[in-house]
């Protein structure tokens, strides 16, 4: 997929296309979540489905970036402030341990498919402790 040079890909017709697909999978997902919230009585639905979405996002682009924020707030669009602003207010803490060894991996590069492996048990680890964070703060 070709993109300008400013990030944008839409004069594309595969990053058209590509869009529409990942479109259709959020809106196909948005009534499952609606309904969810709902039933748990948010009062809040609109802040509390963007918070279900920014949380994964921003904790993915940090372990994509070895948690270097200028780089992840770079892919994400965001003033690197910003993306320090919105990990305090969802309360996201990334272990240094993680951060530390994916910087370390991305100066080996990621060529090697033992660094590959390593890169996603990395990313898996990240996950599980977003999914506890998430069910604390449901708490």
């Amino acid at each position: 997929m070709h993109q300008h040079e400013n990030g944008d890909d839409s004069g594309n017709g595969a990053g058209v296309a590509h869009m529409r697909v990942l479109s259709r999978a959020v809106a196909d997902a948005v009534p499952s979540i609606v309904q969810q919230l709902m039933t748990t009585g948010s009062r809040r639905v609109h802040r509390d489905t963007m918070m279900l979405l920014e949380r994964p996002l921003i904790v993915h682009v940090l372990a994509m970036t070895g948690g270097n924020q200028l780089r992840a707030a770079r892919v994400l669009g965001l003033n690197r402030n910003t993306l320090r602003k919105r990990c305090r207010e969802l309360q996201l803490a990334l272990p240094r341990a993680y951060l530390r060894l994916g910087n370390l991996l991305q100066e080996c590069g990621s060529s090697d498919q033992r660094v590959q492996q390593i890169e996603e048990i990395i990313l898996v680890l990240l996950s599980l402790q977003l999914l506890v964070q998430l069910e604390l703060h449901e708490r």
